[in-house]
């Protein structure tokens, strides 16, 4: 597995990671990531701040 900083080019990819993830937790019966928060606005700033990461198989 490789960890590394998130590339902008990677934003649609990573969405769809974080919107599978709050359709879990929705299922779970958890209210977190349910009000729009993460978006894609914040990742893309975590992306351009150095914060984001990505871990690829």
């Amino acid at each position: 597995m490789e960890i590394r900083l998130a590339f902008p080019n990677e934003v649609d990819a990573i969405m769809q990671v974080m919107e599978d993830a709050k359709k879990c937790l929705a299922d779970a019966g958890s209210d977190q990531w349910q009000n729009g928060y993460p978006n894609a606005d914040i990742v893309i700033e975590d992306i351009i701040s150095g914060q984001a990461y990505v871990a690829l198989e």
